[in-house]
């Protein structure tokens, strides 16, 4: 490991995790492998808990099938990175991403890469969101406008509906298509 800028700290085995919490010239990580084929899902606490035992703000677990890092600093979100291993064995775009954010120095650094990497991705969702907020905005106009004009094509003043209704009803249009 010292190969890879990396050294271990603690090693944990047990069942059904065995557990290692790694040093880097300037982070700790911890390690939790399970058992094969495990959900990774299960893991999270322990994986959490092992994290916070090694002052490690991330924390990589494997079930051999899969490789997920998760923030252990972040726990409300839930978020993490996971890689498919047969596809790692496969894709090289995803062997490329799994080298850049997972080796050494990318947990090294001030911020880390993998700090910006995670900055990065949260506002990437943000401005996905805003778009997809403006154009569902704008397709509720549009289909509520063209609902109020078929009424009055229509012509039938005893059957009007209000202009909330007709933004519900396109709301609830637009949701089934999304």
């Amino acid at each position: 490991l010292n190969l890879l800028g990396l050294a271990i700290d603690r090693r944990v085995d047990g069942s059904p995790i065995s557990v290692l919490h790694l040093v880097t010239a300037s982070s700790r990580l911890a390690v939790v492998v399970s058992e094969w084929g495990d959900p990774l899902d299960r893991v999270w606490r322990s994986s959490v808990i092992h994290a916070i035992r090694a002052d490690a703000r991330w924390c990589l677990c494997c079930n051999g099938r899969a490789i997920r890092l998760v923030d252990a600093q972040r726990t409300w979100s839930r978020e993490y990175l996971e890689f498919d291993c047969l596809m790692l064995g496969r894709e090289r775009s995803a062997q490329l991403v799994f080298w850049t954010v997972l080796r050494a120095a990318a947990f090294a650094g001030e911020p880390p890469l993998i700090d910006r990497v995670v900055d990065l991705s949260h506002r990437h969702g943000v401005q996905v969101c805003r778009v997809l907020g403006d154009g569902v905005l704008e397709a509720l106009a549009l289909l509520a406008g063209t609902l109020a004009s078929r009424q009055r094509e229509a012509a039938m003043p005893r059957h009007h509906t209000a202009m909330p209704v007709l933004f519900e009803q396109s709301l609830t249009v637009c949701y089934r298509v999304l």
